[in-house]
């Protein structure tokens, strides 16, 4: 069997947790070091190429080298281990027996591609296959029923893995997934441009299973046949239940906290039960149905994208919420049925919408969008000032934004100084890194009347 060479002892303990995690480990057998003082770390794997791809891709210690040259030397090398009990010759296939006791994704892929011929022909095919084991093997990945959505950056599409090969994962999830819902659809994530209004995962890499037609296809005002074409998945958290489309429309697993945050202390800023509620970016309901569960009188929404718009509805009903659409340009009287109403319109009109309705019991104005929401501050200000006068306490607002780690304890005060002074800070919430330096916080304010 083969071993993991070690010269820097502070990996030692980060390798040997990699190893046994992936059932590698031989723990018949005890870390030692050899006669140059390196640390060996003994392995029930036999083959090279992925005992490697294993450790480069968990670890990142620097690449495997069975030479070294200029006097440089690699963090790690793979030998094979003469204190086994079996040595094992790498042989040019990749049966199972050649594999050794790898752990079960690794046989399971090997397996698949040895059904279906994949890269049969390739020189790099062992490579590959390694590659394509870590990947699954690491788990970077969300399970949205019933889609498996690979994180930004795997890279799995790069290997243009055919429907033969996905079909054989699904056909095995629990092993692959750890999870025994009905997986049907397979893909991997990608940054949603920031210019884009409508916050659509353009750039989402569909690796297996029909999405819907492409979104450039799709009228801007889509019919429910269009909406109906679309793939939809769904998440439940804090026990509420959110589906979307995600060909058309973005979701967040990160801002649960904030969902929480909302559940659970918004309302001691300012009362949520029996007051209304405005969300002035909605998206399919992602902070909406958290202050529904705190019981407003009702909840204003408004939000640009009709997929989204249809996720919220169909999240709504299914969470027993009622729920009312208003059109662009269609007219709004308040019903006393009225609970979720959603506004398939610009933000723009919502200052006009409140004010047409004479609705004075706003306590929270929440600003949900990413990388900021500033276009909707000073409306969301004038909402505050004049239409809570029913209530004892100033609205709050609920502003997010992605800003410089460095500005956080400075932030609070240039919103302060660009809204004039006409809100007071409250708290800051940092929900979570949304880049390198970049945090996602949210900023509460208490506005002035």
């Amino acid at each position: 069997m083969l071993a993991v060479r070690l010269r820097n002892p502070k990996i030692v303990k980060q390798v040997k947790q990699v190893l046994e995690s992936r059932r590698l480990l031989d723990k018949s057998i005890k870390i030692s070091r050899d006669d140059s003082g390196a640390f060996v770390i003994p392995t029930v794997c036999s083959n090279e190429a992925i005992l490697d791809g294993i450790i480069r891709a968990d670890l990142e210690v620097g690449s495997h080298s069975d030479n070294y040259s200029g006097g440089q030397q690699s963090e790690y090398e793979i030998i094979v281990d003469e204190s086994s009990d079996e040595l094992s010759i790498i042989s040019g296939t990749d049966t199972e027996s050649s594999i050794g006791q790898a752990d079960p994704i690794t046989i399971a892929v090997h397996q698949i591609a040895n059904a279906i011929s994949l890269f049969h022909d390739d020189p790099l095919r062992q490579k590959k296959l390694s590659d394509i084991s870590v990947k699954f093997s690491r788990r970077k990945y969300s399970i949205y029923p019933p889609l498996v959505l690979f994180t930004a950056g795997t890279n799995l599409s790069q290997y243009g893995l055919p429907d033969a090969f996905y079909e054989q994962v699904i056909k095995q999830q629990t092993l692959f997934f750890q999870r025994k819902q009905l997986i049907t659809h397979i893909a991997e994530n990608a940054p949603i441009a920031e210019s884009d209004r409508v916050r659509r995962p353009a750039d989402l890499i569909c690796l297996y299973g029909d999405f819907g037609p492409p979104p450039s296809t799709v009228p801007e005002s889509p019919s429910s046949e269009d909406l109906d074409a679309a793939f939809w998945c769904s998440a439940i958290q804090n026990g509420i239940y959110q589906t979307w489309a995600p060909r058309y429309t973005m979701f967040s697993r990160g801002n649960i906290t904030e969902k929480s945050r909302v559940l659970d202390t918004f309302a001691k800023q300012a009362p949520i039960e029996g007051t209304t509620i405005v969300d002035m970016y909605a998206g399919i309901g992602y902070f909406t149905f958290s202050y529904a569960r705190n019981h407003p009188a009702r909840i204003l929404c408004w939000e640009i994208n009709p997929f989204s718009v249809e996720g919220l509805i169909r999240g709504a009903l299914a969470n027993n919420f009622p729920v009312r659409l208003v059109r662009h340009n269609e007219p709004y009287e308040p019903l006393g049925s009225d609970f979720i109403v959603v506004f398939l319109e610009d933000n723009c009109h919502a200052l006009e919408r409140i004010s047409q309705a004479h609705i004075s019991d706003i306590s929270h104005v929440n600003l949900g969008l990413l990388p900021d929401s500033r276009l909707a501050w000073s409306d969301s200000v004038r909402i505050g000032r004049r239409h809570s006068t029913q209530l004892a306490h100033p609205t709050v607002l609920h502003i997010h934004e992605n800003i410089a780690a460095t500005i956080t304890s400075t932030w609070p005060t240039m919103v302060e100084s660009t809204l004039s002074n006409r809100v007071q800070f409250v708290s800051l919430e940092v929900i979570k890194t949304f880049a390198p330096g970049v945090y996602h916080v949210c900023g509460d304010f208490r506005v002035r009347r």
